[in-house]
C-alpha cells in the first residue's frame, strides 16, 4: 500500500502527504477507465478533470482502444468524454512506462463480451 501512496504523492502538484491531499488535488492523474455502456463494454483511457457525487466523470484527451481478433489495436482519438456514474465499473491508476512498453501493433483480440446482469 505504501508503494501506491508514494507513487499518487509524486503525481501531486503540491507536496502534501496522502493523507492531508484533498480529493480534488488527485484530478490532474492519468487514468485508466473500464467501463459498461448499454450494449458493449468499452476501454477507454484519459485525464480526469471532473466528478461529482454520482461517479459522473468528466475526461479530456481521451483515447479508446478498440480490439480485433484480425486487425492491431485501434486507438480512436475521442477527445472530451462524459461518462455516467453508474456506467463505470473499473477506475485505476495507468503505469505509463509498462503501457508504452507493450507492443499494441502485435496484439490481437477478441471483443470483450456485453456485462449480462
Amino acid at each position: 500500500m505504501s508503494e501506491l501512496h508514494n507513487f499518487v504523492e509524486s503525481k501531486l502538484l503540491f507536496p502534501l502527504p496522502l493523507s492531508q491531499t484533498p480529493l480534488s488535488l488527485l484530478l490532474s492523474l492519468y487514468l485508466y477507465l473500464y467501463f459498461y455502456y448499454s450494449h458493449y463494454v468499452e476501454k477507454v483511457s484519459g485525464t480526469l478533470t471532473g466528478f461529482d457525487s454520482n461517479v459522473n466523470l468528466i475526461l479530456v484527451n481521451t483515447v479508446e482502444r478498440v480490439f480485433s481478433e484480425d486487425s492491431p489495436v485501434e486507438f480512436v482519438d475521442v477527445g472530451l468524454y462524459l461518462v455516467r456514474g453508474d456506467e463505470v465499473a473499473i477506475i485505476g491508476l495507468v503505469d505509463d512506462e509498462l503501457d508504452h512498453s507493450i507492443d499494441w501493433s502485435s496484439m490481437r483480440s477478441c471483443p470483450l463480451q456485453q456485462v449480462r446482469h
